[in-house]
Parts: C-alpha cells; structure tokens; sequence
C-alpha cells in the first residue's frame, strides 16, 4: 500500500499568453513512498483544490497519468493542463487533496501565498477607477512624462496644431517639434529604400497616382522617373493594373532593366499579375501545374506523392513503359511566335540508360537518358541495391505561331511500373 508523501509548493509560474498578470499556475513537489518506505518508480497523480478542510466538493481537480518518479520524487506544474479559475483565489484559504492510482494520501494540505501572490494581492486591491495621481511618470530613473502632462523630450504639442495645406508638404518632426516639410510632390524611387506603407503612391505633377494594392517593385523594376512621369507611362511598364501591358516582352521593351517577376498584363476580363522571363527576353507564363490538386486536362490523371518531391503526375508504378501522357494548350488568346515548356520529370527506380522524353505536337524536342544510381530514395522500392529517384530538367523553346500545343511526356522503359517508372511535376507554359 502507497502511504508515504512529502509536500512542498513553490514560486508561481508565469503564463506566456498572459503580460502583466497573476500567473493562474503552481509548481507542486512531492515523494511517494510505498508501506515498506521503498519508493514509488511511477503512478497516475490526481491533485484537487477544496475550500474545505475535509468534505465538500472540489473547486478544481487535474490528473497526471504516468507521472515517472525519480527515487520517489515528483515535480508538477499544476494547472497546465485544467486551467485555475481566478475566482476562487478570494482570499479564503484552500486546501489541496492528492491520490495516487485511485487512493487518497495523507490529510488535504492549505494553500498559501508565495512571494509573488502577496505582491500581487496588493495590486488587487485597486479597483477598476481607480486615479494614479502623481507628479510626473519615470522608468529607469527617466522622466517619460512630465508634471504638465507632455511626453519628455518632445517639445510642445505642436503636431496638434499643423495645417500642412501646401501640395506635397507632410508632417516632419524635426528633433525638438512638428513642422510641414515639402516634398514637391515627388518620390525619388531610384533612391527609395525600404517599404512605403501608402494606399498609393503619387508621381509626377499630375493627379495621377501609382502602386494601389499590396505588392513591391525594386529600384531597377521601376527605373529613374521623371518629373513628368503619368500612371500610364507605369502602366506600360506592368507596374500598376490601369492600362497595363499585353504581354511581357512588351514590358521588357519599355523598360529594358526590367528582372524576372510578376507584372500587371492585359486579359480577357481583368488586368492580371503575370510572371515574366525578362532574361530570355520576355517570355510571359500562361500556366503553372504543380498537380497538388488535380491534374485536370492531361489524358492520364493519375497522382501520387513521391516523397520530397511532393504530389506529382503518375510515379510509382503509375506510369511505365509504353505510357505516353499528354495535353493540349489553348493559346488562342496569346498571339505569340515562340513557345517554352519547362518540367519536372522524375525518373524512379532501375533505369539502365532508357531515355526521358518531351514531345510538341507530337515532335520529340527534348531526351535524357539516366541510371538508375542518379538520385536517392524517395518513392520507389526499397533497398534494391541503388534504385533511386531523380529530377530531371525538361526545358525547351520552339518558333510557333499556332492557336494551340500539345505537350506530352513518355519514355523509352521497357519494364513494368512497379520496376522502373516516372512521373512529371512543375509544368509551366511561356509564350513570347
């Protein structure tokens, strides 16, 4: 029978969520001993708060099942787990009750104030209205508010008096007050560092204005601006969404510094951010598939998860030998005269020098070849002496002119799937 207990509380521990209050934690320690005085090794502890020395009903009750004893010694934070309420922390003494695997030790124990409670049963003692009457407010023996009610260092309040009515004049504190200072209007963005938190922007003398919405563009993206520069001279640049662009390349050709990213362009219902390959000369992308939802569109949806490589189309023993999928591009609405497809094609298990394919309208425009020992473990099968899984880069650019393209992807396997197969992943469509 487990008859041996020794209680101690300590310091109140703080709660992260909660700054500036009384902690609604306590750590409690304790040994247990069996009928011999030999320790406990582990037990499931049941801790309950009463108002009453014996009798009555809990206020509060927490378990810790399998608590692990060292020599028989124990150390808990209770109510981690079945938050205190406050309430019952009035003032009026409580009692704490402790069981070990369902038998109650000893006589309940009172509960009493730490160090931190004490001071903190001061402070609850000033009512909700309370005035804080004072001759002026110091921290770390500053002055942070003066007798006369004014912030230390400050000045006076003069920022309440401003009437910054001249065009591009703001509110300027200059070290000791508030003064209107003229900015003519404009932004130097070629010198702008930092973000500008403005519902927009304006440039230029006119009442033109720039950059609505939240997204960012560098220096280099944006280019000197003039004095005269318009919104539609940005417009034109794919930097805001009134007048935007048609394409990419015609944003690289009004502004040749101009970097990869996302742009404003023209389509069919609204203007639209679009990414853009300023360094293959303004290749607009009409379509990312990362196959995470679906695989909408393609002749075979099959999809599975290849380890870091995600969800992707096909895979293990998906797709094999003598597969071929594909899908057609609508690219009527993109007057174009090249083509680039870029994807991921993952090679899985024992392939011994068989080659990776991508075909345009049905063309072989790209192959790899690739060992089965290129890669690491990922999806295929395990431990087979060196059958990895490996991505492979499948890029092309092609002149073409046509309303629509057939993008597909096979291999020369000549195993089944759950031998040596594939899948392709990340397949974006460009057109300049």
């Amino acid at each position: 029978m487990r008859t041996g207990l020794t209680l101690a509380l300590s310091a109140l521990l703080a709660l992260p969520s909660t700054a500036l209050a009384v902690p609604m934690e306590f750590t409690h320690q304790g040994r247990l001993l069996d009928s011999t005085g030999s320790p406990l090794a582990s037990g499931d502890l049941l801790f309950s708060l009463y108002a009453e020395q014996s009798g009555g009903t809990a206020l509060w009750s927490e378990t810790h099942s399998s608590v692990a004893l060292d020599a028989g010694f124990y150390s808990l934070r209770l109510g981690a787990d079945q938050a205190l309420d406050s309430s019952i922390f009035d003032g009026t003494t409580l009692w704490l009750e402790v069981s070990v695997d369902g038998s109650l030790l000893a006589d309940r124990v009172a509960v009493v104030s730490v160090p931190y409670a004490v001071k903190a049963g001061v402070a609850d003692n000033v009512s909700e209205d309370a005035v804080l009457n004072v001759s002026e407010l110091q921290i770390g023996g500053t002055t942070v508010l003066d007798s006369n009610g004014l912030a230390s260092g400050f000045g006076s309040d003069s920022f309440a008096e401003l009437n910054c009515s001249s065009a591009g004049d703001v509110p300027t504190y200059d070290g000791s007050a508030w003064t209107c200072q003229g900015t003519g209007g404009k932004i130097d963005v070629a010198r702008l560092e930092g973000t500008i938190g403005l519902g927009n922007l304006p440039v230029g003398t006119t009442s033109d204005h720039v950059a609505a919405g939240n997204h960012t563009h560098s220096a280099a993206d944006v280019g000197a601006l003039a004095d005269t520069t318009t919104l539609s001279d940005l417009a034109s640049k794919g930097l805001v969404s009134s007048n935007p662009a048609e394409n990419c390349a015609e944003v690289l050709a009004e502004n040749a510094g101009a970097t990869d990213g996302f742009y404003w362009l023209a389509s069919s219902d609204a203007p639209q951010l679009f990414q853009c390959d300023m360094t293959n000369g303004g290749f607009t992308r009409l379509s990312l598939e990362t196959f995470d939802n679906n695989a909408n569109g393609w002749s075979n949806t099959a999809r599975t998860v290849c380890g870091k490589f995600g969800q992707i189309l096909g895979g293990y023993n998906a797709f094999g030998q003598n597969l071929v999928v594909s899908r057609t591009y609508d690219l009527s609405a993109w007057p174009h005269t090249e083509v680039m497809v870029k994807a991921d094609f993952i090679g899985i298990d024992s392939w011994d020098g068989e080659n990776a394919e991508m075909k345009f309208d049905d063309t072989n425009v790209w192959t790899q070849s690739r060992l089965h020992t290129g890669g690491d473990q990922q999806c295929g099968v395990v431990n087979q002496g060196g059958w990895y899984e490996e991505r492979l880069d499948a890029e092309f650019t092609a002149d073409h002119t046509a309303d629509a393209l057939k993008v597909s992807f096979s291999s020369t396997l000549d195993q089944a799937a759950n031998d040596e197969s594939w899948g392709v992943d990340n397949v974006t469509v460009w057109v300049k």
